[in-house]
């Protein structure tokens, strides 16, 4: 028996070493991150981490006037602080900033791997539940880029495995049951420090322990995550500055660029509509309770969002996910199973035909995995190579032919860390796509000058990419068109896909707005 056990957990060792392969390949490839802040957020977390290193506060550096980074939670800055205090050097540092986020994979995975065998999978059941998180494309990219979204999820998860815990231990022990579900609360509050999606865990667990009427765990969870949020919300709003700006807006208050973008029940119908086509089904047992309300509240938030639901943002859900996949096909494997020995042939015919497709869906679903991870991804990593060059190219052509005080619009955040330069970024209501409003989209770049005069910009740096990320791919030739064709701007250089103009100035016009 002891030689069994022994080869069982030697087998399960090395089924999860062989699990993690797909992401360390990706994360050793892209070690060097040459996509670093074409995404915005990424650049922004490690600005922040830098000023937290460097003794300015939890602050956003490359803004002029450096606000206080008011929007995202400071939990994954801080752990990046660490690292460039150690290591000032950028972008060498970038390395180990990379050795850290992939780090978090393993955990993820083994926190995946004991709520999967607490929600009542099977051996085989779990390790398939485990390989379709393994090997999806976002854990393979979350592990070899600067996310939050893989350290929210191991908290979350955490929280999810003793609040479990608590719902399944029957009857009730309230000496323990109180002491756990704290603990579960400090979690979810370390969640919430990580993601202000985190929010969401202070409604839906402790609803979770009422349904059950385990009121004292309701009560002892939200004694614990409380703290964190209030912390955070009182040290927000102390903070943050008095703004009408856009660009002001959406880097340090998140509620306050939701109601500009949605700010009447139509846009609100408008947004519900189109994000809805975002959001995959669900899942149902009495352990995944807290994780259930959780996702059932969460996808709630995300329809009503300003911005589409992508994987991304639904990513803490894929364990939920995953168990939801694995049960449906231990289900259609059984009908399949018990229509093949039915005594009537029409039966045993349909029964092959819907085990043929599902052997067909299957495969198809792991071919997909793999093209992504093992083709798709290296050729996105030598693509995000070229970019760094044509960046590079773009931030010493900044650095050799801009004064040290110049303000620039441009979306990279990375060109503050190269140069110096404080930046402000081009920000576009999300609201024109929903609406569809094509005319209202190419208008924000028809009065870039007013935007370039409220802020003092002496340059203007779009390319390809900032176009077409916000807008529909017929609109792009018009937008650059109105860029192109403003009086008040010069180009004065183009390197590969950049174009960088040269702004005059407006101070004296249109005098800065308070802040």
């Amino acid at each position: 028996m002891m030689i069994a056990g022994r080869k069982a957990k030697y087998l399960s060792l090395t089924l999860f070493l062989i699990l993690l392969i797909p992401s360390a390949n990706i994360a050793w490839r892209n070690r060097t991150m040459p996509q670093f802040g074409r995404t915005h957020d990424d650049a922004i977390h490690y600005i922040s981490a830098k000023s937290l290193a460097e003794g300015h506060g939890y602050r956003i550096l490359n803004m002029p006037g450096a606000p206080f980074e008011t929007k995202y939670p400071p939990m994954l800055p801080w752990l990046f602080a660490a690292i460039i205090k150690i290591d000032p050097a950028f972008p060498k540092n970038l390395q180990a900033i990379s050795a850290l986020q992939w780090g978090l994979v393993p955990i993820l995975l083994w926190m995946s791997l004991v709520w999967f065998r607490r929600s009542g999978l099977t051996a085989s059941q779990t390790w398939i539940a485990l390989g379709l998180v393994a090997v999806s494309p976002y854990t393979v990219a979350m592990g070899s880029g600067i996310h939050t979204e893989m350290l929210f999820t191991i908290f979350l998860l955490a929280s999810v495995v003793l609040s479990g815990g608590i719902l399944c231990r029957k009857p009730a022990n309230k000496n323990t049951d109180w002491r756990m579900a704290a603990v579960a609360g400090i979690l979810a509050g370390l969640a919430y420090l990580t993601r202000s999606a985190g929010l969401v865990a202070l409604i839906s667990f402790p609803l979770s322990f009422l349904m059950a009427k385990r009121r004292q765990a309701a009560f002892s969870f939200s004694a614990g995550m409380l703290p964190f949020v209030v912390s955070w919300m009182a040290w927000a709003r102390l903070h943050k500055s008095p703004t009408t700006d856009l660009a002001w807006i959406y880097n340090t208050d998140y509620l306050a660029f939701q109601f500009i973008n949605v700010h009447t029940l139509k846009d609100l119908g408008l947004v519900i509509w189109k994000n809805l086509g975002f959001v995959p089904d669900n899942i149902g047992r009495p352990e995944l309770l807290p994780y259930l309300t959780f996702g059932i509240i969460t996808l709630m938030e995300l329809v009503v969002w300003h911005y589409p639901p992508n994987l991304r943002f639904m990513y803490p859900l894929v364990p939920l996910f995953a168990v939801g996949a694995v049960k449906e096909g231990a289900h259609i494997l059984e009908v399949v199973r018990l229509a093949l020995s039915h005594k009537d042939s029409s039966q045993r015919v349909a029964a092959w035909g819907m085990a043929g497709a599902a052997v067909i869906f299957c495969v198809a679903s792991l071919a997909s995995q793999a093209f992504v991870d093992l083709v798709q991804m290296p050729i996105m990593i030598r693509e995000d190579e070229l970019g760094l060059q044509e960046n590079l190219r773009t931030f010493d052509w900044v650095a050799q032919n801009t004064a040290p005080n110049a303000r620039i619009l441009a979306n990279n955040p990375a060109l503050y860390l190269y140069t110096g330069r404080q930046i402000v970024p081009l920000v576009i209501p999300t609201i024109h796509w929903y609406r569809e409003d094509d005319q209202s989209m190419i208008s924000e770049f028809r009065n870039l000058s007013s935007y370039i005069a409220n802020y003092r910009l002496d340059y203007v740096l779009l390319r390809e990419y900032d176009y077409q990320a916000i807008m529909n791919a017929n609109v792009v030739p018009l937008a650059h068109r109105e860029v192109v064709n403003n009086p008040t701007l010069r180009l004065v250089s183009r390197l590969g896909t950049m174009e960088i103009f040269e702004a005059r100035q407006f101070s004296a016009l249109h005098p800065l707005s308070k802040r």
